[in-house]
């Protein structure tokens, strides 16, 4: 499954199950409807968490990602595993667009 959305928040680097898992949390909000919806996404391990590097709050990201549940002593635990990143074209379109005022700027006669 796949979810576009700007990253608002990015949590610590932290280490699980007896120190030897890395995990990063961060926070993805879709920018449509009235009502949007966010999710807390989770990397795993030393192969996805530098995944992260290359973003930073505000960033305009496609997130593909599993949800899976979990039981344990009755109870029902939700995780949400992101396997891959990437800039969304609403990101790549408004650096364009950003790029093409500033050189319009530079093009007044006076």
């Amino acid at each position: 499954m796949d979810f576009v959305g700007v990253i608002t928040r990015i949590g610590e680097k932290r280490k699980v199950w007896k120190n030897e898992v890395e995990l990063i949390e961060f926070v993805v909000e879709e920018q449509e409807g009235q009502y949007p919806d966010s999710l807390c996404f989770t990397l795993y391990g030393e192969e996805k968490v530098w995944v992260i590097n290359g973003f930073t709050v505000g960033d305009y990201v496609e997130v593909g990602y599993n949800a899976r549940v979990r039981s344990y002593d009755e109870k029902r635990f939700n995780s949400i595993n992101a396997w891959r990143m990437s800039k969304s074209e609403g990101q790549i379109q408004n650096e364009q667009e950003m790029k093409q005022a500033e050189s319009a700027d530079d093009d007044l006669p006076f």
